[in-house]
């Protein structure tokens, strides 16, 4: 905990703290025990198909990028996804007006 907590520039309890409001929010974490243990999120062993109005996947880019959006693997695949949503669609861009 200690690590985590000096990685993050935090305290184990500020740690202790996050996780408990983080389970509190319905999201179901797991303890890692030994060298680099930690908590993790429980992942799915299936993609997830999650339909988001671009609002929400502009919140979800602003969060990535404040923590640091190629922090890790998981990182910067959910910001290529996300910033692939947002892009327009072929039958939607508009093609120039003809000279």
């Amino acid at each position: 905990m200690r690590q985590l907590a000096d990685v993050v520039g935090g305290s184990p309890r500020t740690i202790e703290r996050d996780a408990a409001r983080l389970r509190q929010a319905g999201i179901p974490l797991e303890v890692v025990t030994g060298l680099r243990g930690g908590y993790r999120i429980s992942a799915r062993s299936h993609d997830l198909h999650v339909p988001l109005p671009p609002g929400e996947v502009s919140a979800l880019l602003a969060a990535l990028v404040a923590v640091g959006p190629f922090s890790s693997a998981s990182a910067q695949s959910a910001f290529s996804t996300l910033t692939a949503a947002l892009a327009p669609s072929p039958e939607r861009q508009q093609t120039p007006p003809p000279l």
